[in-house]
């Protein structure tokens, strides 16, 4: 009797850790890299393809936007609160206090400092 049941829970053993192999070769096997490459490479030859069926109208446009884009002046950049002056700061004070509904945020404390900084 005991015998049977040692041979029974061997079995079960055997086949747990059989199940737990196929388990694993099935998860961690690894896609032949020659088809990851191949898939790839159709990709990109049908996206090429899509490009030049595109209709000419479309890159008369790009062009033209691209020449807009160039002639446009660069977008200004904010100057930096330590290089404002003190008219500046004033000004700045006033925008953030009717945008933000007061001078409670880390920006207008900033100015604040930098004009209290000025005026010593």
């Amino acid at each position: 009797m005991d015998e049977e049941k040692k041979e029974k829970e061997e079995i079960e053993k055997k086949e747990e850790k059989v199940e737990k192999k196929d388990k694993v070769k099935k998860v961690d096997k690894p896609e032949d890299p020659k088809k990851d490459k191949e898939k790839l490479t159709e990709k990109k030859i049908k996206e090429k393809e899509e490009k030049e069926e595109e209709p000419n109208i479309d890159k008369e446009k790009s062009t033209e936007e691209k020449e807009d884009k160039i002639a446009s002046p660069a977008p200004k950049k904010k100057k930096k609160i330590n290089k404002m002056t003190l008219s500046e700061i004033e000004t700045k004070l006033k925008e953030v206090e009717d945008k933000m509904g007061g001078l409670n945020s880390k920006y207008a404390q900033h100015l604040i400092q930098r004009k209290k900084s000025l005026t010593s």
